[in-house]
């Protein structure tokens, strides 16, 4: 049906589909989603070219997070501080395992 391209994301392979294809197999493409998570994304073609990208929505909500924290400054500046090892303890906040099961509900 559609070819593999190698997506820029990790090595992994991305299906390529033409827009008629997508149309006609989107409910397929939702299922292999599910099947093979880790490499989840079908790029549609329209006249030969990219138009879009299809991928979990948990990859969606996770690239949307992402951004939300990139576009943050103080948080960026937080995070390299961290990195660069010279944040303060105030910054730093540790959980414990009773306190991370007790905010998730488990």
């Amino acid at each position: 049906m559609g070819q593999t391209l190698t997506a820029e994301r990790e090595s992994s392979q991305a299906e390529v589909v033409t827009m008629i294809e997508a149309d006609a197999t989107l409910s397929r493409i939702a299922d292999e989603f599910t099947q093979r998570p880790s490499e989840a994304l079908t790029i549609v073609t329209q006249h030969g070219r990219p138009a879009l990208a299809v991928l979990p929505w948990e990859y969606y909500e996770s690239l949307m997070e992402t951004l939300e924290i990139m576009g943050d400054e103080e948080a960026m500046a937080a995070i390299r501080r961290f990195q660069r090892g010279t944040a303060s303890r105030e910054e730093i906040k540790t959980y414990s395992l009773e306190q991370i099961k007790q905010e998730l509900g488990v």
